[in-house]
């Protein structure tokens, strides 16, 4: 009986102690479990800390950066120089932009870091006379090295402002942005210091970004101090138009509308083209060219005559477009105005979307003599400006009166 008692004892104690042994791997297993989530929030406080930092700071950022307020790329281009001359361990540098903007003839420093910057910024010198001018011109990167001893452009400015910046080297790159040219930035070294090809790589690799620039300014008051915002020039502004095109274009596909529309400016540009014309805009189903007056009867001619040439290739156009029975008839003439004065040619518009433009009332006037020329002539009205610097032993001419006043209407050439 004893026996069997100390059995039963000894089985309960072993049950009891599997029980507490059980007990105490539920409450270690449970404690790890509450340490490690414990630690999981921990982690999450901190994250949510750190968001909230950072969500604080993007505030402030936001409620401190002025809206709507246009990039400053004057001071952006000294920036982006002023690492560019870093790179090349060039101390001074500077800028030039061509004056006038169109047939420019000196290029203008609109910034320097010279000593003496206030003696050279604002400075103009020939094109045809510097190291700048011939890089300009060349549109190839170009240094001087001190044992060099052409100086040209610097020559000058040290002249003007009493430096010895042309004593050292001199790194020369051009800043065009495609086709247009917009100046050049030049980086200087004293004397014995030199520049290389490598230091060439360097600058032409990076020079687009400053010419991109460039190309955003006009402003004096905000982009350019130093620059003006356009030039005034004489010029012949002529326009031409197709009566009745839109309607031609609503009874076709639209791409058959665009091939007309392409073949149309093609071969009318090119009767521009060849007599020094530019192209400035087209305009729905009309051109918009200028061409240069340098002050002679010749450059009015050049005008004109494209003009004339441009009706003769319209007329064997209309006729193969009647050949493949496009919706064309005789109504569809062929309209020009041309009118010579004073202009303004410069960038316009918004400093994010600024336009090279030409502004005045030669523009204005040969718009409408374009519309009017369907109507009161053969096609072509030219203005008495134009008239005027016209051979009369040449030309055949009509008086014409318009809502703008007299106009003439222009016949072939005499003989």
């Amino acid at each position: 009986m004893d026996w069997e008692l100390g059995v039963k004892i000894v089985g309960g104690v072993a049950t009891v102690a599997g029980a507490a042994w059980g007990a105490i791997k539920f409450v270690s297993k449970a404690k790890s479990l509450f340490d490690e989530t414990k630690k999981r929030l921990d982690d999450l406080r901190l994250e949510v800390k750190q968001l909230q930092t950072q969500n604080d700071a993007l505030r402030t950022q936001i409620s401190t950066t002025p809206v709507g307020e246009p990039p400053d790329y004057f001071e952006q281009l000294k920036q982006r120089s002023a690492e560019i001359a870093r790179a090349l361990g060039a101390p001074i540098h500077s800028v030039s932009v061509p004056v006038p903007r169109l047939d420019p003839v000196e290029l203008k420093i609109i910034f320097s870091t010279d000593p003496k910057a206030e003696q050279v910024i604002g400075k103009q010198f020939p094109i045809d006379r510097s190291l700048a001018g011939r890089v300009f011109q060349t549109q190839q990167a170009s240094f001087k090295n001190p044992e060099d001893k052409t100086v040209g452009h610097f020559g000058l400015v040290d002249k003007v402002a009493k430096t010895k910046t042309g004593e050292g080297a001199i790194l020369t790159v051009p800043l065009s942005v495609g086709t247009v040219r917009h100046g050049v930035v030049q980086f200087m070294k004293p004397a014995p210091q030199m520049f290389g090809e490598a230091d060439v790589s360097v600058a032409t690799t990076q020079a687009p970004a400053l010419a991109r620039l460039l190309a955003q300014m006009a402003d004096p008051a905000r982009d350019i101090p130093s620059v003006p915002s356009g030039d005034q020039r004489q010029l012949c502004v002529l326009f031409t138009d197709v009566a009745g095109f839109t309607k031609v274009c609503s009874q076709i596909r639209l791409h058959d509308a665009v091939a007309m529309l392409n073949e149309y400016y093609t071969r009318l540009l090119a009767c521009a083209l060849e007599l020094g014309g530019q192209l400035e805009e087209y305009v729905g189903d009309g051109l918009y060219v200028w061409f240069p007056h340098d002050g002679t009867r010749a450059a009015v001619t050049r005008a004109v005559t494209a003009a004339r040439n441009m009706r003769t290739t319209y007329r064997k156009l209309l006729q193969e477009w009647k050949d493949y029975e496009q919706p064309v008839s005789d109504q569809n003439a062929l309209k020009i105005g041309i009118a010579t004065d004073v202009v303004y040619t410069g960038m316009v518009g918004h400093p994010q979307a600024r336009r090279q433009k030409l502004i005045g009332r030669a523009v204005n006037l040969a718009a409408h003599l374009c519309e009017e020329a369907g109507r009161n002539s053969d096609g072509l009205l030219i203005c008495p400006n134009t008239r005027a610097q016209l051979d009369d032993s040449e030309w055949s001419f009509s008086e014409i009166a318009t809502r703008d006043g007299v106009a003439y209407s222009v016949q072939d050439p005499k003989g």
